[in-house]
């Protein structure tokens, strides 16, 4: 039985996708369901999907943070996702603050035959892909609060709005 995992890697492809959130939230329902819908269709390789949830922000701390790391690492380990997606800003950052143990894993995987050293590079350069995503979205979710708070009539300057008529005009 110990080459069960080796032999399932081989014959598919494992996916694993990290919600940020509860199993319970409805958009998760529906990204989860249309997801399995889409990579249960016959294909080769066979395409097994795992889910884990986060659960934040019912839980959080760094305490948490390195207990599911650890949790996922060694739930994982005999079956490494081939692909891991994020659904939802924490778990991005979740996966990218953990990012150096998946390419120190990577790393032994290459060492031990399993995988070429151009898919470590791959998985480094797909990381620092991410990382800088996350800093764009990061940069455009404030653009556009001040865009909002722009649009609602809000100012930057230091004196108060003057009021004309129930009308509140900045000075």
């Amino acid at each position: 039985m110990a080459g069960a995992p080796a032999a399932a890697a081989e014959n598919g492809r494992n996916v694993l996708v990290l919600y940020s959130s509860t199993r319970a939230l409805p958009q998760n329902i529906i990204s989860d369901r249309g997801l399995r819908e889409a990579l249960e269709r016959p294909a080769k390789p066979r395409v097994e999907v795992f889910t884990e949830y986060l659960d934040v922000p019912r839980f959080s701390g760094e305490t948490y943070v390195r207990t599911v790391a650890a949790f996922l690492r060694e739930t994982y380990s005999s079956r490494p996702p081939d692909v891991i997606v994020a659904s939802g800003d924490i778990a991005l950052g979740f996966l990218l603050k953990n990012r150096a143990e998946a390419v120190r894993i990577a790393t032994v995987q290459y060492k031990a035959g399993r995988r070429d050293l151009l898919w470590v590079a791959q998985l480094q350069t797909a990381a620092l892909a991410a990382e800088a995503d996350l800093i764009k979205l990061n940069s455009a979710q404030r653009t556009n609060r001040v865009r909002l708070h722009r649009a609602l009539g809000g100012s930057f300057d230091a004196s108060p709005a003057v009021t004309i008529s129930g009308v509140s005009l900045p000075q």
